[in-house]
């Protein structure tokens, strides 16, 4: 069950980031800020999060499986992404915010080590304006999710390194290079198609929440 969980929690935050394994690339055309969390006494947004995380894998687990409806807020996604950074994170990727936009549409933004990219691509050659960056930089991204019969895909459309516009390819391979480990030496490739697990079928982004379907 706890193995469900975990790959629940990383299907959703690749949903909502993508990587992402989303991983968070944020605000295309600007700056975006991030969102102030609000929480009430009796619950914080992970709490909550992680409650609807258990509904859903305890519904997914049965046969037939009744239809359901789970909605995360933007508060929650944020919370989910910081609170499990070590698990779904690659090395060289850090201070993820998501921002749902809706009609799919999902803008992220993470710091990337631009010295831990060059150190693990595989190419010595093609850095361009990138040779002359080092150190930690802000990464944007803007695309689309889309999910239909329980298989997802996240469509990246537009990014910016540090406010200037960079082609998305770039960004596809510093998440590549940046998530190769042992386990996975081809890295995580944000735009492949993947499995939703626990029986969810849809995943519906709207402003400011997801709407997840099983």
């Amino acid at each position: 069950m706890e193995t469900i969980r975990s790959a629940l929690s990383q299907a959703i935050n690749r949903c909502l980031a993508s990587i992402a394994v989303i991983i968070h690339l944020s605000g295309c055309g600007g700056g975006v800020e991030p969102a102030k969390l609000t929480a009430s006494p009796a619950a914080s947004p992970r709490d909550s999060a992680q409650e609807k995380i258990d509904q859903i894998v305890e519904n997914g687990a049965k046969s037939p499986v009744p239809p359901q409806t789970t909605t995360f807020s933007e508060a929650e996604v944020n919370q989910l992404l910081r609170s499990r950074m070590d698990e779904i994170m690659p090395d060289g990727i850090s201070d993820p915010h998501v921002r749902l936009v809706g009609n799919g549409v999902v803008i992220v933004r993470v710091v990337v080590d631009i010295d831990e990219y060059k150190r693990r691509r595989t190419r010595r050659s093609g850095l361009g304006p990138l040779a002359l960056l080092t150190g930690k930089l802000p990464v944007s991204a803007r695309g689309t999710l889309q999910t239909q019969e329980g298989q997802g895909r996240f469509r990246l459309e537009a990014a910016e390194l540090n406010g200037i516009p960079m082609p998305p390819a770039l960004v596809r391979e510093m998440i590549t290079a940046l998530s190769r480990s042992r386990r996975n030496p081809d890295g995580y490739d944000i735009e492949r198609p993947f499995a939703l697990p626990a029986n969810i079928r849809t995943v519906v982004v709207n402003p400011q929440e997801a709407v997840v379907a099983q």
